[in-house]
C-alpha cells in the first residue's frame, strides 16, 4: 500500500512531520539561550556591577523579613558578608569599601525596592533553597534567569511563527497538495522559527540579562509571550487569548517599567478587532481590568510608602545628588555600548552594530511590503517606545545606557523580521538576521567577555 501513496498522502505526510520538527527546533532554541546566558552567569564576577545584590536582597527580604524592601534600607549584612567574600572590587576595578553601609553608600542601599514585585515574589522559593547562604543564592537565581533567557528564545521562535500564519508573508511561494488544496512547505515555518529562536538566543543583550540577577529578563519573557496572546485575539477574536494578554499585561505592570511596551502590540490588537466590527466588549474588560487593578494597586503602595507615584521619581529624589554618573563618550561609543550588549565599556565597533540594526530594519520593510505592515510597525514602535523612554530618563539624571533595557521589544522586532526575510527566496533567506547576530554574539562572547574576566564559581 505505502507504494500507491499518491500526493495527497505525502502531503499529509509531511504536514504530521512538521509539528514534530518544530518540537526539536524549540529544544534546540531553549538550549542556545540557556546555554548562551549560562556562559555568561558563569563568567561574571560574582555580584556584577549594575546593582545585582539589591535584586537579590528585595527578594532575601521577601524570604526571610516577610515584607517589602523600602529603598532606604540597608542591604542585608550576609550579603554584605557575601560581597566582601568574593574578588568583585578587583575584577571591575572599584575601591575597596569597609563593609559598612557609611563606606559602601550607594552599594549598601537596598534601592531597587522601587521596582514592582511580580518577578521578586516568584523567585522567593528559589532563594528560600539557598539555605540563607548569599553566594549560593546569587547563583541559585541566576540559574533561574538563564533558564528564562531560553524560554524567551522558545517565544520568540513561537511569535515568529505566529507572524508567518497571520498571513503576513503572503509572497512565499505555496506547495499544490494533491487534494488541491495549498499548503506551505513543512520547512518553511520551521525555518522561521529556527532563525527567529537562534537570532534571539545569540544576543549578548539577552545573555547579559539572563546570566544576571535583574527583572529585565523577566520582563522580555512577559512580553513575548504578550505578544503572542494579542497577535491571536486580533486573529480568532477568542475568549482564551483575551484572558492570556489580560494576564499578561497585569504581569507586565507588576514586572518592570520597560514591559509595559506590551500595552502597543495590545492596543493594536484590539484597534484591528474594533475596525473589522469583532470586538466583545466582554473580552475588552478581559485585556484591560486585569492591568489597571494592578496599575492603582502598585500606584497607590509607592504613594503610601513615599508619598510619589512614580517610583523612578522617589528613587532620584533620594539618591539623585549621591548618583555617580559614568563620564561623557562620544555617541559612536555609546551607540556600540547601548543597543546591543551589556552595561560597561566594550571594545564594540559601533558599524557592526548599526549593520545589524540596518539587516533588521530591512526584514520590517520587506514584511510591511508583505502585507505586513501592522506587525512591521508595532515591532518598530515598541522599540522606538523603549529607546524614547531611555532617553527620558537620561534627560532627568539617570544616564543608564544599555541593551537590557530595551530588551523587552527586541524579541517582537527579531520575529517580525525574520518573517520578513522569509519572504525572500531561498532557504538561507530566514537567517539573514540570524546569521549577523550570531557572528556578533560569538565575536563578543570569545573577544570581549572572555578577555575580560574568566568562567568560575564564586
Amino acid at each position: 500500500m505505502t507504494e500507491l501513496a499518491g500526493p495527497a498522502t505525502a502531503g499529509a505526510a509531511r504536514r504530521a512531520g512538521a509539528p514534530r520538527s518544530r518540537r526539536w527546533v524549540l529544544v534546540l532554541v531553549f538550549a542556545l539561550g540557556f546555554g548562551h546566558a549560562a556562559l555568561y552567569a558563569v563568567t561574571f564576577p560574582p555580584w556584577a556591577i549594575e546593582d545585582e545584590q539589591q535584586h537579590v536582597d528585595y527578594i532575601w527580604k521577601l524570604t526571610y523579613d516577610h515584607r517589602l524592601p523600602s529603598i532606604t534600607d540597608e542591604i542585608d549584612f550576609a550579603i554584605v558578608e557575601g560581597i566582601f567574600g568574593t574578588d568583585r572590587f578587583e575584577a571591575y576595578e572599584m575601591a575597596r569599601p569597609l563593609p559598612n553601609a557609611d563606606s559602601m553608600g550607594l552599594q549598601a542601599r537596598s534601592y531597587a525596592a522601587y521596582h514592582p514585585p511580580g518577578p521578586y515574589v516568584a523567585l522567593t522559593p528559589v532563594l528560600a533553597a539557598s539555605g540563607g547562604r548569599a553566594l549560593a543564592a546569587l547563583y541559585l537565581l541566576r540559574f533561574v534567569s538563564a533558564l528564562a533567557a531560553g524560554l524567551v528564545a522558545v517565544g520568540t521562535a513561537l511569535l515568529a511563527v505566529d507572524v508567518v500564519r497571520m498571513g503576513a508573508a503572503r509572497t512565499r511561494p505555496a506547495t499544490t497538495a494533491g487534494d488541491g488544496a495549498t499548503d506551505p512547505p513543512a520547512a518553511w515555518p520551521t525555518a522561521v522559527a529556527m532563525a527567529a529562536g537562534v537570532g534571539i538566543a545569540a544576543l549578548p543583550a539577552l545573555a547579559d540579562s539572563g546570566g544576571r540577577v535583574d527583572t529585565d529578563i523577566y520582563a522580555a519573557l512577559v512580553v513575548v509571550f504578550g505578544c503572542r496572546a494579542a497577535i491571536r485575539w486580533a486573529r480568532d477574536a477568542d475568549d482564551r487569548s483575551s484572558w492570556w494578554l489580560g494576564v499578561a499585561l497585569a504581569a507586565a505592570v507588576l514586572t518592570r517599567e520597560t514591559a509595559l511596551v506590551l500595552a502597543i502590540p495590545a492596543i493594536v490588537a484590539t484597534a484591528k478587532l474594533v475596525r473589522s466590527g469583532r470586538l466583545d466588549i466582554r473580552a475588552a474588560v478581559r485585556v484591560f481590568a486585569p492591568p489597571v487593578v494592578a496599575s492603582a494597586a502598585w500606584i497607590l503602595y509607592q504613594w503610601n510608602q513615599s508619598g510619589y507615584l512614580d517610583g523612578s521619581r522617589w528613587f532620584l529624589e533620594t539618591y539623585g545628588d549621591v548618583l555617580t554618573q559614568p563620564p561623557a563618550r562620544p555617541v559612536t561609543e555609546t551607540v556600540g555600548d547601548s543597543l546591543l550588549v551589556p552595561f560597561g565599556t566594550w571594545g564594540v565597533p559601533w558599524l557592526v552594530v548599526v549593520a545589524v540594526i540596518a539587516v533588521a530594519a530591512a526584514g520590517l520593510v520587506l514584511l510591511a511590503r508583505a502585507d505586513g505592515v501592522v506587525v512591521a510597525a508595532t515591532a518598530a514602535g515598541m522599540l522606538a517606545f523603549l529607546v524614547l523612554a531611555l532617553l527620558l530618563a537620561m534627560s532627568r539624571g539617570l544616564n543608564i545606557t544599555s541593551a537590557r533595557l530595551l530588551l523587552p521589544a527586541y524579541p517582537a522586532v527579531i520575529a517580525a523580521a525574520t518573517a520578513g526575510w522569509s519572504t525572500r527566496r531561498g532557504r538561507v533567506a530566514p537567517f539573514t538576521l540570524a546569521i549577523p547576530i550570531v557572528a556578533f554574539g560569538t565575536w563578543f562572547a570569545a573577544v570581549e567577555l572572555l578577555d575580560r574576566f574568566s568562567p568560575g564559581i564564586g
